[in-house]
């Protein structure tokens, strides 16, 4: 399940140990991860190093990494080899929000996790689920 995948990228927030395996990753990043990891993306390094800015809402409280590193997930597995978004692409994306913000009742960070590190884990795991089970019968 995605939850899983992600609770390796978000089990040991707040880092304190540095020898910790997954130390770095923000929010943002474990998601693409974890979607990575489940769906089987083959993302490549350049990639994951771009999610790294939008870790906790651009490091500025704005639009949730959680929400921001699944849409990154929808990119990959849905944009076809042209640079355009299809319709499909539009749609899960828009899919993806709605269920976010309907869930967590905003998208921005500051408002849904409060700057509480132990809030990040429960809803990175929450977020995970959800987003499985919008794209888990589907053929994303």
């Amino acid at each position: 399940m995605l939850k899983d995948e992600i609770q390796k990228y978000v089990g040991h927030w707040p880092a304190v140990d540095e020898s910790e395996p997954y130390y770095i990753y923000n929010c943002a990043e474990a998601m693409l991860l974890a979607c990575n990891d489940y769906y089987r993306l083959n993302i490549d390094t350049s990639t994951k190093k771009a999610i790294s800015v939008f870790g906790g809402g651009f490091f500025c409280g704005k639009t949730c990494g959680l929400l921001s590193g699944g849409l990154a997930s929808i990119g990959v597995m849905c944009t076809k080899d042209i640079p355009y978004a299809n319709k499909e692409v539009i749609e899960k994306v828009q899919k993806w929000v709605k269920a976010f913000e309907n869930e967590f009742g905003d998208t921005n960070c500051e408002i849904v996790a409060k700057d509480d590190q132990d809030r990040c884990k429960k809803l990175a795991r929450r977020a995970a689920e959800l987003f499985e089970s919008i794209f888990c019968n589907t053929d994303i």
